[in-house]
């Protein structure tokens, strides 16, 4: 007999680096301004445009041209707009890592059970290239490991990550995208930034 899934979804409205960055330098870089700009519009808390937030990023150390977007940067942003922000980092992951893993995938489920969007880094591979990417995570699928003991987080087995990806061109298209529990874990770097 099949599960029954269930999901858990927030309504954080969406942008995209490309649609709203006309800046050509900038628009294939902005997607941690982007991420910013959804939470604070999540959490209606004022933040400028995409274009500006990465401005003052380059500004303020929040952008470096050889490693990208700096995840200490959106942390004291979101603080300094009154929101409570951290983030979790594994390093360099060994064998051992794996259970540190499992705790920040746990972290990221428990924010967004609480209402929270949470930013992660991911890598994406285009024939030789590597970028680092950051994109939104809104939401998951899931179905009950044991029917009778009810909807309660630790009766969870997560089955996909709802997301929004910023790296769009219409937002159809960006907005409320899935993507597997195995494909996320293949991308997802072991990082995340929190706002709340």
């Amino acid at each position: 007999m099949q599960k029954e899934i269930y999901e858990k979804v927030l309504e954080v409205p969406y942008h995209s680096q490309f649609l709203e960055v006309e800046n050509s330098f900038w628009n294939i870089r902005s997607c941690g301004g982007a991420c910013i700009k959804m939470i604070c519009d999540y959490h209606d808390v004022p933040a400028e445009s995409i274009l500006e937030i990465m401005e003052y990023a380059e500004n303020n150390g929040g952008y470096n041209m050889d490693n990208g977007f700096v995840h200490d940067f959106a942390v004291n942003y979101f603080k300094k707009r009154g929101l409570y922000s951290e983030r979790v980092d594994l390093g360099f992951l060994t064998l051992d890592d794996e259970a540190k893993r499992e705790d920040n995938f746990s972290k990221i489920i428990e924010n967004i059970n609480e209402e929270n969007p949470v930013m992660v880094s991911i890598v994406k591979h285009t024939l030789e290239q590597t970028k680092y990417h950051l994109v939104l995570i809104v939401g998951y699928k899931y179905f009950l490991i044991d029917e009778n003991l009810g909807d309660k987080a630790g009766n969870r087995k997560i089955t996909s990550i709802t997301y929004h990806e910023p790296e769009s061109t219409t937002e159809e298209r960006g907005q409320y995208r899935e993507c597997s529990i195995e494909t996320f874990y293949r991308a997802w770097l072991g990082k995340a930034i929190f706002a709340s």
